[in-house]
């Protein structure tokens, strides 16, 4: 389901950074090479590790030692692309992970969860999505990154300020690449993706964007003594400041976007920053390296810190074992696990008022959708901590959605529906009632 647009995501951005805004072409460059201008720069590749190549990045990678508390152990190699070979990657890449079978399945899921009309096609939004904003990538297969070369425009005039802003770059995707050589990133990748989980995907996708979104911020900090925590405030305004403007990266296709994939751009990065940093506080680097070994596993995590490291909140698996796999000429489609994070955005999509205390509480949720012909419905069933919890939320959802949802709920769990045929709404709900729970693994 949504999961393999996660999937799809960590292929672009887990196992690199997008995101990152990219600056004018003579300082991108500069910045990059520690030289003013270079001829030929599209054949500098280092895979070599002569002097000449480890000279541009060493005074970086001396920076985000310091910061980082970690030391390389082998050299990065780097190379640059230019945007049309970052659109063949991409398209090599979907079409190697991203069945058009799948895609259908996640188009349906995005309808009934009211994100997208019926008719949104995701393949050419995300190859136009991700060509547009990816500014650099840190690939765990190889332990090499790439920055793109792109063409002077809005995005690169509106950080044209000199080598720093690009600079700030290089040390993100660095961060990725240190984190690496003593995290193992492609293992803890595989793990989540083995986990059938886009909540888990996202939380995972959080500590690693996170981590090196923060580095990023206290690089032009680091001749003052101080680092972003002098101005956590700041920060996070800082998070709602680059959703906000028009130079965000991916701009242009970010501003049509459906509200799903605004939120799942903007959350590893500003959120996982956010988390990282409230982990940083209460434990430094030392609690932050110690994640790695025991990575979060909820975005119920990211956003509620504590829940992670002072009483540790683990979601429940929410079994779907009572649920038909196929009832009156429908059959399973998939499940996933949407996490605290697709309540917020379901809520907010809706127009709900109070969507952080509805969706708090949360506490294990499990969605299947079902196909018959060129129909589909969703079945969504959510576990809350409390029946006061599960109420709240009831209460929430009744006043935002509108009559084409089916909506119950019983003690601790509530099951939203749409699309179901009225004559299988009932049994359907007594079969998501019947399923149990156990710990999330």
């Amino acid at each position: 389901m949504l999961r393999s647009l996660v999937f799809l995501w960590w292929i672009l951005a887990l196992f690199g950074f997008t995101g990152s805004p990219a600056a004018a072409d003579s300082d991108w460059l500069a910045a990059l090479t520690g030289a003013d201008t270079v001829v030929g720069a599209a054949s500098l590749v280092g895979r070599a590790e002569q002097a000449s190549q480890r000279a541009p990045l060493q005074g970086l990678i001396q920076d985000l030692e310091r910061l980082r508390y970690l030391a390389f152990k082998r050299f990065v190699p780097w190379h640059v692309k230019n945007p049309d070979a970052v659109r063949t990657f991409l398209q090599r890449v979907m079409k190697k992970y991203y069945p058009v079978r799948q895609s259908e399945v996640d188009e349906a899921m995005l309808f009934h969860l009211a994100f997208t009309d019926r008719d949104f096609e995701i393949r050419p939004f995300l190859e136009e999505l991700y060509t547009e904003q990816i500014a650099g990538l840190y690939d765990t297969e190889t332990g090499e990154f790439f920055v793109v070369h792109k063409e002077k425009g809005l995005l690169e005039r509106a950080v044209a300020g000199g080598k720093e802003e690009q600079a700030m770059i290089n040390i993100h995707e660095l961060d990725h690449a240190l984190s690496d050589q003593h995290f193992n990133l492609k293992k803890l990748e595989e793990e989540a993706l083995k986990s059938g989980s886009t909540d888990r995907q996202m939380a995972l996708g959080a500590l690693l964007e996170g981590d090196a979104t923060l580095v990023m911020m206290d690089y032009p900090l680091r001749h003052s003594g101080l680092d972003s925590d002098a101005n956590a405030v700041a920060m996070s305004e800082l998070g709602d400041f680059m959703a906000a403007v028009p130079w965000f990266p991916g701009a242009g296709q970010y501003t049509s976007a459906p509200l799903y994939f605004k939120r799942a751009l903007i959350f590893p990065y500003y959120v996982g920053m956010d988390f990282v940093r409230e982990i940083r506080r209460f434990g430094g680097w030392t609690m932050v390296n110690h994640m790695y070994g025991e990575v979060p596993v909820s975005t119920e995590q990211i956003y509620h810190p504590e829940k992670y490291y002072e009483d540790r909140d683990m979601p429940v698996e929410v079994s779907t074992r009572a649920l038909p796999e196929a009832i009156d000429g429908w059959t399973k489609v998939g499940d996933d696990t949407g996490g605290e994070f697709l309540v917020r955005v379901f809520l907010e999509q809706h127009g709900a008022r109070r969507v952080e205390a509805a969706a708090a509480g949360w506490g294990g949720d499990r969605f299947r959708v079902y196909r018959k012909g060129e129909e589909t419905f969703l079945l969504w069933i959510l576990e809350w901590d409390s029946a006061r919890e599960a109420e709240e939320f009831e209460r929430e959802a009744r006043s935002a959605i509108d009559g084409t949802y089916s909506l119950e709920r019983q003690g601790t769990r509530v099951v939203l529906g749409h699309g179901i045929p009225p004559k299988l709404i009932d049994g359907l709900e007594r079969a998501a009632r019947r399923g149990g729970l156990r710990p999330a693994p």
